[in-house]
């Protein structure tokens, strides 16, 4: 049984919601958050997988087994990533990201 299309007023306001939270995702560069900063991004980026998947993957209103085939792929995704991103959680913290050249001034 084929489920029905979201409309496209439903796809443009997820397209719209994920191009705000791309644009969180790069201006939080620019913000000064300090230790929390990979984690407000990866919280953007969680958020955008989600609205991938209920809005434009339509999960909301699949079968049990699409549901259940998605949720897998996703939490087999997500331990792929805890795993890659393990080796950023063991390295201690350096609280200056740069070297400074010799002969240059460091900023301010």
């Amino acid at each position: 049984m084929a489920t029905p299309m979201p409309s496209v007023r439903s796809m443009l306001l997820t397209w719209a919601g994920m191009l705000c939270l791309l644009a969180l995702i790069a201006a939080s560069d620019y913000l000064p958050l300090g230790p929390y900063l990979p984690w407000v991004q990866f919280a953007a980026a969680a958020a955008i997988i989600v609205m991938l998947s209920f809005f434009w993957m339509n999960l909301a209103t699949a079968t049990a087994a699409v549901r259940i085939a998605a949720f897998a792929a996703i939490f087999f995704l997500f331990v792929l990533s805890l795993l890659a991103f393990n080796d950023f959680l063991t390295r201690p913290m350096d609280l200056v990201p740069f070297r400074a050249l010799p002969g240059v001034a460091a900023p301010p």
